[in-house]
């Protein structure tokens, strides 16, 4: 098997979330591979479909370096055999093995179950741009939480440090409207591929699914904060 550059880019998204990770193989009654990945503080969980098919369970403690050593190998020109117990990286006469944790090592989401689905309280699409316009800006003030929350008739989503009466912002309009409360992110959680992204605010968590990978099925769930009010 090969791993295209996009999904050795998925992957290294998902290192993000958790850097360990188990690979579980493709249902025999898909063309797709869903990998799914969730933090160690069940605070943030990730999950995309990558065209390559796993016919094998694949259990890596440190995700990156199977990513750097298919990389080194060649990247998508590197041969990759998923055994049973270890997975071997070959390029020509070079070659790697690396061998799988045991999966109990390893925090992952449920994958007996399919992921739960909630009403949306409000629904909306921020610009690959605006996206990154946002972040950037969190990350220069330093600014800890992501706010979406209503203000004179505007529903706005807004980089603030709730700690400090007092605090630098960066904000959107993203449309008119009111909300009955205001709903908080931290913005360390915002781990994410760049791209168009739909908000899906609910009672409890924010999904987020990327809209630049169509086929991907690219999606982020993080779980909203608790003075969020």
């Amino acid at each position: 098997m090969k791993l295209s550059k996009q999904t050795l880019e998925f992957l290294a998204n998902l290192n993000n979330i958790n850097k360990s990770i188990h690979i579980k193989a493709a249902e025999t009654t898909e063309n797709f591979t869903k990998i799914r990945t969730k933090s160690t503080d069940g605070n943030l969980y990730g999950e995309v479909d990558i065209p390559e098919i796993f016919t094998k369970d694949a259990c890596f403690f440190e995700l990156n370096k199977f990513i750097q050593c298919v990389k080194s190998m060649g990247g998508e020109e590197a041969e990759i055999e998923f055994k049973d117990n270890f997975a071997n990286v070959k390029n020509g006469k070079n070659s790697v093995k690396l061998v799988y944790t045991d999966p109990s090592y390893i925090i992952t989401p449920d994958f007996s179950r399919k992921r739960s689905v909630h009403p949306a309280v409000l629904e909306f699409s921020l610009t690959q741009d605006d996206m990154k316009k946002l972040l950037d800006n969190a990350k220069i003030l330093q600014l800890p939480h992501i706010q979406i929350l209503s203000s004179n008739g505007k529903i706005i989503i807004r980089a603030i440090d709730e700690r400090l009466p007092s605090s630098n912002t960066y904000e959107i309009e993203l449309k008119d409207g009111d909300l009955d409360e205001k709903y908080v992110i931290k913005t360390e959680l915002l781990t994410i591929l760049q791209g168009d992204y739909t908000f899906k605010i609910t009672e409890n968590y924010v999904d987020l699914m990327n809209t630049s990978f169509t086929d991907a099925n690219l999606m982020y769930r993080m779980l909203l904060e608790e003075n969020g009010e």
